[in-house]
């Protein structure tokens, strides 16, 4: 109960207030209206929602008003009132003269309000629309319906409703819904609210996240509405899990082998209109634990200097930003690859790095899911012919191995087996010639590996390639 009174007008209040007043009957005319507003006609069990008491009137010189807005506590849970707009600005910020809000109202359950801005000053408001007199907060109940249907084989729900409407039946004496205007009673034209209560959802929980790892599922989940229950309970695979109170919205499973793994969410509604007819609602989802592998890497040689693009295959790869790539061999620092960009779960580039020596190295890839091995993966090797390391077989490099021989104007190559174009297991003034005739006059190529970067295939001579080696 919220109280302000002048006593000294009492008379004049209860007149205003109660349903004493002889314009009772008066016929309404078109120019005042109360309506209910509400923030929607359909809503779900348990929605808290506000009500708004609104004034339309089409002259000017409103003085007060009192109203009665009914409503049935088995549709609507009354929780609070407060001041509408306009009795916070109607006299500048200062109180008015009388206020009375009544929210238990005997006999009747409602909201009853008698309001006068002033008694003895000229307080009015002018004609307008959508003056704010009131706010009622509620919570809507569930009255929806459920029956088991024959044809269907299923329960099948029928919404329910609720109704605010304006009373002259609250309190004792009754409270009229009478606006004021210039000293007389006008009887509004009075419009409240039907809210039509939805029938739960098939699906009142949604998994938002279900996704699997190398060894963990990650699940997430929200409520389309307040859960009406204080717990569900979480499966997998049909197999209880953990019970979920209202609070908890995600879960991680953790250590799991491969596989797929299904999910499911569930907890029962009771309607107090069918508290022997539980409605069951529930959610499932499947996630997939993958281990990261990798499967292939193309090419599988390459030269030592690095800077060649290689791509990898496999499954569960992620972001560049979270992948590393290394060639390892046992004893050995890792020799680190540039990740140009993860094209898909299952396939990424890279470039490779400039190895210390020849041969063969494994490789690992590990991001966030962990990481995956493939043995003996990348051979680094050299181009015969290619001497200077400029990534061409072109005149300069004849001249680097006559420079070398007979200048000593170069130092020896960093790759001797790459000078021997004849592989003849000597390096002398016939490798340079066999790359001049080569280039210029329709001579045979260096021996291989050639074009492409490789391992010695005959491996017949003293030369070293970045791990050693001597001229004999």
């Amino acid at each position: 109960m919220e109280i302000l009174r002048r006593t000294a007008f009492c008379a004049i209040a209860i007149v205003v207030a109660g349903s004493l007043s002889a314009g009772d009957d008066k016929p309404a005319p078109p120019d005042t209206r109360l309506e209910v507003e509400i923030p929607s006609n359909v809503m779900r069990n348990g929605a808290e929602f506000q009500a708004r008491v609104l004034m339309d009137t089409f002259v000017d010189g409103t003085q007060g008003w009192s109203l009665g807005v009914a409503h049935d506590p088995a549709e609507l849970e009354y929780l609070s009132n407060e001041t509408g707009e306009l009795l916070a600005t109607v006299r500048g910020g200062d109180p008015v003269d009388f206020l009375v809000i009544n929210d238990t109202p005997d006999p009747g359950d409602g909201v009853t309000m008698a309001v006068v801005f002033s008694f003895v000053a000229p307080v009015t408001v002018d004609a307008g629309e959508n003056y704010e007199l009131l706010k009622i907060n509620y919570r809507l109940l569930s009255n929806f319906e459920t029956a088991f249907d024959e044809e269907l084989g299923e329960d099948v729900c029928t919404p329910g409703s609720a109704t605010i409407a304006f009373s002259n039946e609250l309190h004792t004496p009754a409270v009229s819904n009478v606006i004021t205007v210039n000293g007389e009673s006008t009887t509004p034209e009075l419009v409240g609210a039907e809210i039509t209560v939805e029938c739960p959802p098939d699906n009142l929980f949604e998994f938002t996240r279900c996704d699997g790892d190398t060894d963990n599922v990650y699940l997430e989940w929200q409520f389309d509405v307040e859960p009406a229950w204080d717990f569900a309970f979480l499966y997998k695979d049909g197999e209880f899990l953990i019970e979920v109170p209202k609070d908890l919205t995600s879960y991680t499973d953790e250590g799991l082998e491969p596989g797929d793994y299904e999910y499911t969410l569930v907890t029962f509604i009771v309607s107090p209109d069918a508290p022997d007819a539980p409605i069951l609602v529930s959610d499932h989802c499947i996630a997939t634990v993958i281990p990261l592998t990798v499967d292939t890497l193309e090419p599988t040689s390459g030269h030592f200097l690095g800077g060649d693009l290689v791509t990898i295959t496999g499954q569960a790869f992620t972001t560049a930003e979270m992948t590393t790539v290394e060639f390892f061999a046992e004893g050995e620092d890792p020799l680190a690859l540039e990740v140009v960009e993860v094209l898909s779960e299952s396939e990424l580039t890279a470039i490779t790095p400039a190895s210390p020596r020849l041969g063969g190295y494994s490789l690992r890839l590990t991001n966030e899911r962990g990481f995956a091995e493939l043995a003996d993966a990348y051979t680094y090797g050299f181009t015969r012919g290619e001497i200077n390391n400029d990534g061409n077989t072109d005149l300069s490099d004849g001249v680097v191995i006559l420079s070398f021989l007979f200048r000593g104007e170069t130092d020896t190559p960093a790759c001797l087996d790459a000078a021997d174009t004849n592989d003849d297991a000597r390096i002398d003034v016939s490798d340079a010639i066999r790359i001049f005739a080569f280039l210029f006059v329709g001579g045979p190529p260096p021996l291989p590996p050639f074009e492409s970067a490789g391992a010695d295939p005959t491996d017949n001579d003293p030369f070293g390639c970045l791990d050693g080696g001597e001229i004999p």
